[in-house]
């Protein structure tokens, strides 16, 4: 064939698709991409064995950014042993495969020009894609609807968030309590509820229960510096061990009962002005004379007896 036939040549045949192979566990292998939505972007992190999308905006499309929002994703679920990307520059650079080696995972990439070898991931931007745009058509919340399509049972039965966590999340869609249950929820409850009782057991023995408050008492409550200085009056209760007080200049606050003083408070007044030195002198002005002021200092409450004579004895 002439050089012209062959640059007017029609394109090769498909070659028999090679799929990814299904990974053991969840988050065993990941595919990320950015996207842009609403003028906005964004880049998806898709499990390959679950099918759980997460996204995340990006103020830009730096490695820099990419890698900090990879980062958030993996502190959510782990990190994956493979993450496949195309060869956009976020991820061909040499910090990206820093950001492999430091937390230990192979990264590979598609074949340049061919975004079909990234097919999966490409297919879960266009779900979340369509569901931005529903969103701002309708003025839903996306976030909402990224929640149902996560919920949403898959061809297997099961749904992404099954898959990958082991348990039903609760979205706005109605679902029995007893589904979101897990295998060992009942025997963690149980682990759970035995250690609570021995930590009240421990901490009760320096306590005890301070008397409820009603409507109208009248209060001290424990401002910014640690004193009761400011009065305040109940209005109701709020939550356990919780009230609701209105202070002297009308505002509203809650505050804990332990933070509340209720009587007392005159009688601990009294008791700290009793611990306080007792002056017996008075206070001197500076125009007082010296010879005044000494006077003042040595004067004696001792009573003075006249000495007794001998002859008044005889």
């Amino acid at each position: 064939m002439c050089q012209l036939g062959q640059k007017k040549h029609a394109a090769t045949p498909a070659e028999p698709l090679k799929p990814h192979p299904v990974p053991d566990r969840p988050y065993q292998k990941v595919g990320a991409d950015l996207f842009v939505s609403g003028g906005k972007d964004y880049i998806a992190v898709t499990d390959y064995y679950s099918l759980y999308p997460e996204v995340c905006r990006l103020q830009t499309t730096t490695a820099e950014a990419v890698i900090t929002s990879m980062k958030a994703v993996f502190a959510r679920h782990g990190v994956p042993s493979e993450v496949f990307t195309d060869n956009g520059p976020q991820f061909s650079n040499i910090r990206f495969g820093q950001f492999a080696k430091e937390w230990d995972f192979v990264h590979t990439t598609s074949s340049p020009h061919y975004p079909q070898s990234n097919g999966l991931v490409e297919k879960s931007v266009q779900t979340v894609k369509r569901l931005m745009s529903k969103a701002r058509d309708s003025g839903a919340d996306f976030y909402q609807s990224l929640l149902v399509y996560r919920t949403t049972p898959l061809e297997c039965g099961m749904s992404p968030a099954q898959l990958l966590m082991g348990r039903r999340l609760r979205s706005n869609l109605p679902i029995q309590d007893n589904l979101l249950k897990t295998k060992e929820g009942n025997s963690v409850k149980k682990f759970k509820e035995q250690q609570k009782a021995k930590q009240k057991f421990y901490y009760d023995r320096g306590t005890k229960n301070l008397p409820e408050l009603h409507a109208g008492d009248q209060v001290r409550f424990k401002d910014k510096t640690n004193t009761w200085a400011q009065k305040a009056t109940v209005l109701r209760k709020d939550q356990p061990r919780s009230y609701i007080i209105q202070t002297e200049d009308g505002a509203m606050l809650r505050r804990n009962r332990r933070d509340l003083l209720k009587g007392p408070v005159v009688v601990e007044q009294r008791l700290e002005a009793a611990e306080q030195p007792q002056h017996t002198h008075e206070t001197l002005s500076p125009e007082t004379p010296m010879h005044t002021q000494e006077q003042t200092l040595r004067r004696s409450v001792r009573q003075v007896k006249p000495p007794m004579r001998l002859i008044e004895q005889m």
